[in-house]
């Protein structure tokens, strides 16, 4: 049996909080306004958010980060904070023959923030007598009708994500962002997303599960709730694009690789960006090195890079491999062109005049920039859902929250440990 005053000290240590039961004394502030005379209305409100600003110091904080945030402790309350982080890709390696286009996080103009339950399904995407059909004459996947099958309608995910299903489901189809079918879904109970995945749809036999079942999908154990969500929308005219680099990132995912990226504060309430689009034209003041490659390099004003993406060159292939790019602090970028001997820079030059070549770098100074009243309104408007809270972000940007953790879960996972340790 764990020692109470143990358990006590533990209770000291994390504070009363709001939703421990104890009540926080309210004092005047007489500064406020003077006998007889309206208190400033601005000054009143400003003086409340500090005084709840203050409150909230008790508050037992938690934080969490990635792809897909998923937490078991909140306590239903106003989030404490919440970052949305950018990510930018690309399909394969890109070579000066062989482009690749480079996708941002937010390229369609808006990144959606969904917050949830423990259940993913939104029921109002349900519909009755549809199913996934595969067209083997186009060799793709349509919504098609049959009496004998129902189907989810297309729900938002997260790529690279495994996803858990309460109920056995016929089949289904993943989606891009742009809702173009992206490959089929076994029969199963679970299945993950595959990369670059922004919404799937799950066939079911009427026979097995009836329409209108509870059924939920979750990222973790699939039991049933009620399905909730909240929704922010962010507008990314530019994209919200961010590139790996090895080290000295601002994000960092749930495989540990560092991103330098853009990203948004909605508690400063500023949209700071860290990268910068640049395109590699003939006349910069290029120059020309490599032992075993033709390479061309040049420096780029106003970046401070160790690492770019770049539409026909790519950092992966390393520096003297042809279609390779090399990247320093020193805001130089180099490109590995051509075999040794094969070509010069006037070639080199008339293939920039030829090609749309873009880049991709961190900024030697982000800018930041305010956000609109609409979105932080929204923002502040988010609150956590008890005791499980799902957060998505679409397009596959990272975010970080902070939140209120639930006293009374953290103290009772608190409790087993200690008896745990006093049993053993």
């Amino acid at each position: 049996m764990p020692d109470t005053s143990t358990i006590g000290a533990v209770l000291n240590l994390f504070g009363a909080g709001r939703n421990s039961g104890t009540k926080v004394p309210l004092t005047t502030d007489k500064t406020l306004s003077l006998a007889d005379r309206a208190a400033d209305a601005q000054k009143v409100g400003e003086a409340l958010d500090k005084k709840a600003d203050k409150a909230r110091e008790n508050f037992l904080i938690g934080r969490a980060s990635g792809a897909a945030i998923s937490v078991d402790d909140a306590f239903a309350a106003p989030m404490l904070g919440l970052h949305v982080y950018g990510k930018s890709t690309q399909d394969s390696t890109p070579t000066p023959t062989v482009p690749v286009p480079i996708t941002s996080a937010g390229s369609g103009g808006t990144v959606t923030v969904r917050l949830t339950g423990e259940n993913l399904l939104n029921p109002s995407l349900f519909q009755d007598g549809r199913y996934q059909n595969f067209d083997g004459t186009s060799a793709n996947y349509a919504i098609a009708t049959n009496d004998n099958y129902w189907i989810t309608g297309l729900q938002p995910c997260v790529p690279g994500t495994a996803y858990h299903v309460n109920r056995v489901f016929a089949g289904g189809c993943f989606y891009d962002e742009a809702r173009q079918p992206l490959g089929a879904i076994s029969v199963g109970e679970s299945f993950r997303t595959p990369t670059r995945c922004g919404y799937f749809c799950l066939n079911f036999e009427k026979s097995a599960v009836a329409f209108g079942a509870q059924v939920a999908v979750a990222l973790g154990d699939a039991i049933y709730a009620p399905y909730a969500e909240q929704t922010l929308m962010l507008q990314t005219p530019n994209g919200l694009p961010g590139i790996p680099i090895a080290s000295g990132g601002n994000y960092t995912d749930e495989n540990g690789q560092q991103w330098v990226c853009d990203e948004v504060d909605l508690a400063r309430g500023v949209y700071v960006q860290r990268i910068t689009k640049i395109k590699v034209t003939s006349s910069l003041s290029w120059q020309t090195t490599g032992n075993a490659v033709d390479r061309y390099f040049a420096w780029f004003s106003g970046i401070y890079t160790s690492n770019v993406l770049c539409t026909h060159f790519s950092t992966t292939l390393g520096a003297e491999t042809v279609g390779g790019a090399i990247a320093n602090r020193n805001n130089l970028v180099g490109f590995a062109y051509g075999a040794k001997g094969t070509t010069t820079l006037d070639d080199f030059k008339a293939f920039l005049d030829a090609n749309d070549v873009y880049i991709w770098a961190a900024l030697e100074s982000p800018v930041e920039t305010a956000l609109s009243s609409a979105e932080i309104a929204a923002y502040k408007a988010l609150t956590t859902y008890a005791p499980t809270t799902v957060i998505i972000v679409s397009d596959g940007a990272g975010t970080e929250i902070k939140y209120q953790r639930d006293v009374n879960i953290v103290v009772k996972a608190l409790e087993d440990a200690i008896a745990s340790m006093t049993t053993h």
